[in-house]
């Protein structure tokens, strides 16, 4: 077994062109080939990240009024934000897009800007003088999950790490497909922001 980080578009195609088994990753933001499976592992909230010295809790006029930065819009996460921007007729004053969440978090704590990225305990460290504010009933997600070809997870191999990783997550197995005979391919795991 091998692991290759990379984006999730880049390991959706992998798993497309059947050159990897299995890749953790974002749900992508539209519909997967019939002969794809997710597995979702994890629900991450958006929050309107904003420095701790910013004053208010109106996270709409807080992201129309503040310099916003902006996920960058050719990853799965960015998209999100994009498509939840354009859905609430939203318009914010861009100034830096980026896809690198750590780093946008950073830019948050020194109050260059406000922005909409997912919360997950990896990004924790990086949050101290950030104030993350609900967005509500208006609350979107980033889905994270498990994609292989169906036939790729009825492989022994695939499915213990499959299951592993479920287990990890807090997600019972409901159905263990039957294991077959087959060539290793590369397994990919992904950072957190991609």
């Amino acid at each position: 077994m091998r692991v290759v980080p990379g984006p999730s578009l880049y390991l959706l195609n992998q798993i497309d062109l059947a050159a990897m088994d299995l890749a953790v990753m974002i749900r992508p933001p539209f519909g997967l080939m019939p002969d794809m499976r997710w597995y979702p592992l994890v629900r991450e909230p958006f929050r309107l990240a904003v420095a701790q010295s910013v004053k208010g809790s109106d996270w709409r006029s807080l992201l129309q009024s503040r310099p916003f930065l902006r996920l960058d819009r050719s990853t799965f996460g960015g998209r999100q934000v994009d498509r939840f921007l354009k859905s609430r007729n939203l318009v914010v004053r861009e100034s830096i897009e980026m896809d690198e969440i750590p780093a946008m978090a950073s830019l948050v704590a020194a109050d260059a800007g406000v922005s909409l990225f997912p919360v997950t305990e990896a990004y924790m460290p990086y949050l101290g003088d950030v104030r993350l504010i609900s967005l509500g009933e208006d609350t979107f997600y980033r889905e994270i999950g498990l994609l292989s070809r169906k036939a790729a997870s009825a492989d022994a191999a695939v499915d213990r790490l499959i299951g592993c990783l479920e287990a990890a997550a807090g997600i019972p197995r409901t159905q263990a497909p039957r294991p077959r005979p087959g060539p290793r391919r590369p397994v990919a795991l992904k950072r957190p922001g991609r």
